[in-house]
This record gives structure tokens, sequence and C-alpha cells, in this order.
């Protein structure tokens, strides 16, 4: 439903409300390619279920799953990884890079993927 451009006013106003963003913040949102290009044949293949660039360059990937599985935490940090390693390219500084969001739709508990709490020195 959220990747067919058809449904796109449904796309956006999910994000509104899931990233607490005005929805005049999406406008020309386009949904992309959601195949994570491979560097190398041997690379793992990724295929998200939604992925949509934002007009600023931010990306945002949804992703759903009904059927629990442990990886979830390492798969999102795996296609988070390669939507936001793959804007620059070699030449490129690192001011290229735009932010990148992943959203899980999960109809299991999971652990978050990050602790918010930071040590201090």
């Amino acid at each position: 439903m959220f990747g067919d451009e058809k449904n796109k006013d449904i796309l956006i106003a999910f994000l509104s409300a899931v990233l607490k963003m005005p929805t005049e913040e999406f406008a020309g949102i386009e949904i992309i390619n959601n195949e994570l290009l491979r560097e190398f044949a041997e690379d793992k293949k990724g295929i998200l279920d939604v992925r949509a660039k934002m007009s600023s360059g931010k990306q945002i990937d949804i992703e759903i799953q009904i059927l629990p599985t442990q990886f979830i935490p390492a798969r999102t940090l795996f296609y988070w990884s390669k939507i936001y390693s793959s804007q620059a390219r070699a030449e490129d500084s690192y001011a290229v890079l735009k932010k990148c969001v992943t959203i899980n739709i999960l109809d299991f508990k999971s652990f978050p993927l990050i602790n918010c709490t930071a040590a201090t020195t």
C-alpha cells in the first residue's frame, strides 16, 4: 500500500504522523527503487519494502515484518547502512550524506536498536 504511487497521500500521512513532521515537508517525495545494489557479486542483496526519497535528499525505508525473527536489529542496521553509504562516491566529501530513516512495522516485540543513554567520560 505505501509503495504504490496511487497511495502516495497515505504514505505522506503515515510519515507525517510517525516522524511528527508537517505534511508539507513531504512535498516532492518520490518512491524509488527498493533494491539495494551490490558493490561486489558476493555482497548480500537487500530488497526494501518501501523506499522513498524526500526533495531534501533524506531517504526513508519502511520495513514490515509479521513473522518473528531475531535478526530484525541486524537486518535494519544493514539496510540503513547500505542506504546511507550508497549516497557518496569516492571523490565526494562526507557533506553529501543526507539523513536516512528506517521505520519498522512489526507484529512482534523487538529490542531497540540503539541504547540512547550515552556514557560520559
